[in-house]
């Protein structure tokens, strides 16, 4: 009891909590900074802060709250903000998005979003349960084992069944850490696909798990 009123080791104390505070109120508002507050909605569905990095011709994409980062041509659209339900989109077309001629949804949309990893069932499983997959892949992105498939973009009639849509693909690459499991995706439409999914692949190996 006579330690802990000396003077010296009450100052010590109070400085020592002091700076525990600090510490933590500037975790907190690091965190709060990566996330759009909307209310009445859950924190996990927040909209997130985008940090872009530019460089010559390019622009590197951070989302800090889900640990990912991906770089781009500066051509390309890259929004201020990912979804927090559907993750990062990210548009091109040559024409740019309000081009007088240009029948939206033609051109290259490439996305990223995270899903917890699965526990019970392996990528390939994953991928035939929840993206309606067929041949799934391995494959790398970058320093990363990846998994890929691609099938053709799917449009749902009146009759509520799907047919595939002419002169689209969809490709999408999965990569797993312990945690997470990184959904990367090109999809084009129009007459332009395959040169617009070659591209996008080629971007995609610039994926980054922070």
């Amino acid at each position: 009891m006579k330690l802990l009123s000396h003077p010296g080791v009450l100052i010590g104390i109070s400085a020592f909590a002091i700076l525990a505070l600090i510490i933590l109120v500037a975790i907190f508002s690091f965190s709060s900074n990566d996330l759009v507050e909307t209310p009445n909605t859950p924190r996990e569905l927040w909209r997130r802060n985008l940090n872009t990095q530019v460089g010559e011709g390019t622009v590197r994409v951070v989302n800090s709250h889900d640990g990912y980062a991906i770089t781009v041509p500066s051509s390309w659209q890259v929004p201020d903000v990912a979804s927090g339900t559907s993750g990062l989109s990210i548009f091109y077309h040559p024409l740019g998005l309000a081009a007088e001629g240009v029948d939206l949804p033609e051109g290259l949309f490439l996305k990223v979003w995270v899903e917890p990893a699965p526990q019970d069932a392996d990528i390939r499983t994953w991928a035939q349960q929840n993206a309606r997959a067929q041949n799934v892949m391995p494959t790398t992105i970058g320093a990363y084992s990846a998994f890929s498939f691609s099938r053709p973009l799917q449009e749902t009639t009146m009759e509520l069944e799907t047919s595939p849509i002419e002169d689209s693909l969809l490709k999408m690459f999965l990569v797993q850490d312990e945690e997470r499991l990184f959904v990367i995706s090109c999809s084009a439409e129009g007459a332009e696909y395959l040169a617009w999914i070659a591209l996008c692949e080629e971007h995609v190996s610039s994926f980054e798990i922070l």
